[in-house]
């Protein structure tokens, strides 16, 4: 299971607040945009777990619960 630190959660929401106009007719990201977004966290983030699509999206999606927003 990937450590993410609070910079890279950070990342990850500006990332896709940034480009929430690449929401897939379900309401949720394509598996693209969770893939540039990992690499957008790759780039500030060097130490510790590469963020890979996957990830980011495992983590949206446990951001979403916890926050109680059913996308």
């Amino acid at each position: 299971m990937a450590q993410w630190k609070p910079g890279e959660v950070t990342a990850l929401i500006d990332y896709l607040y940034n480009h929430c106009s690449q929401c897939a007719n379900s309401g949720n990201f394509r598996m693209a945009t969770y893939n540039m977004a990992g690499i957008a966290i790759s780039k500030d983030h060097q130490d510790g777990h590469k963020k890979t699509g996957t990830l980011c999206k495992n983590k949206w999606a446990a951001i979403c619960t916890i926050i109680s927003i059913h996308i």
